[in-house]
């Protein structure tokens, strides 16, 4: 659960660790993703509380020693983090705007995340509701309460950031498949060959979303659009 505070005339937010991750969903997932032949899809294992919020607030002071923008820590407790406030969450900025700023929008996104890979680095849930991005264009990365490096490598990991962003991304933007697979496509040609070899074979391996998803509500459709812009992004 998150609650925004103010503090001293500023606005922060408290993060407080339920632990309460589903393991029957989870495991569900995990036996999915395996006989899809989804390594890079594997869930984190589940943790409690205390962990989750100790495992937030290492990744948060390791990916900040690496230069990958992530909000300050203000204060913790042994389950509650006082984060610092990084603006409106993509999510949020992609369905007030217009076409031409969604687009700049989903580029800086990209770009970042991009950033953070040549950095040896990985997010773990780069969905838009989980970036910031603030009035000067400046982005942050937020719910790193997990980390896909326990149960695969790094460049499963970054594939997987890579499925997550675009399939977390595109339902929010209302851009046509063009300018998407544009902006994508420039990002995917500057990762490794490993990286793109992996979401090669997720996006063959998840050929039947598209007409799966066709007639289902607008989550699902973005689900299958986010498989037909990846394989021509990787084209």
């Amino acid at each position: 659960m998150v609650e925004p505070l103010q503090i001293a005339g500023r606005r922060t937010w408290l993060k407080q660790h339920d632990g309460e991750r589903r393991w029957l969903a989870l495991a569900a997932l995990d036996l999915g993703v395996r006989l899809l032949g989804l390594r890079c899809l594997r869930p984190p294992p589940r943790l409690k509380a205390e962990q989750a919020c100790q495992l937030e607030r290492r990744r948060l002071r390791e990916l900040a020693e690496h230069g990958v923008p992530v909000p300050r820590v203000l204060g913790h407790g042994e389950t509650a983090l006082l984060l610092e406030d990084g603006g409106p969450s993509l999510a949020q900025r992609l369905r007030r705007c217009g076409p031409a700023e969604a687009e700049h929008l989903m580029r800086i996104a990209a770009n970042e995340l991009l950033r953070v890979h040549w950095a040896g680095c990985c997010v773990g849930q780069p969905v838009a509701r989980n970036i910031t991005v603030d009035v000067a264009g400046c982005v942050r990365f937020l719910d790193l309460e997990e980390d896909p490096l326990q149960v695969m490598v790094l460049a499963e990991a970054q594939a997987r950031d890579w499925l997550l962003f675009v399939s977390g991304s595109v339902r929010h933007a209302g851009l046509p498949a063009g300018a998407l697979v544009a902006v994508i496509g420039q990002c995917l040609r500057q990762t490794g060959p490993d990286v793109q070899q992996l979401l090669r074979g997720a996006v063959r391996r998840l050929w039947f979303l598209p007409a799966l998803c066709r007639f289902a509500g607008r989550r699902a459709r973005g689900l299958g659009d986010s498989v037909l812009i990846l394989r021509r992004a990787l084209a």
